[in-house]
C-alpha cells in the first residue's frame, strides 16, 4: 500500500477494527475461565461483529478505489 492509502479513514478504521476483532475472536476459541453471559461466548460474538464492521470498511475502501482507478482511464 502507498502511504496515500493510509491518508484515507477507512483504511485506519479496517485495519484496527479487523485485528481487534481477530484478537477477540481468538480469545473466545479457547477462553482460560469461562466468560459468558446467559451462556453466550462474548468475546467470541464481539470479535466477530467486529471483524464484520472491519472488513466492511476495508471493502468501501478498494471497492471506492477500483471505481477511481477506472474512471481515470
Amino acid at each position: 500500500m502507498k502511504i496515500e492509502h493510509f491518508m484515507d479513514l477507512r483504511v485506519n478504521i479496517g485495519l484496527v477494527l479487523t485485528i481487534i476483532g481477530i484478537l477477540l475472536m481468538i480469545a473466545g476459541i479457547n477462553p482460560q475461565e469461562l466468560e459468558r453471559l446467559h451462556g453466550m461466548n462474548v468475546n467470541l460474538v464481539w470479535g466477530a461483529v467486529t471483524t464484520v464492521v472491519g472488513l466492511f470498511f476495508l471493502f468501501l475502501f478498494f471497492r471506492s478505489k477500483s471505481g477511481q482507478s477506472e474512471e481515470k482511464q
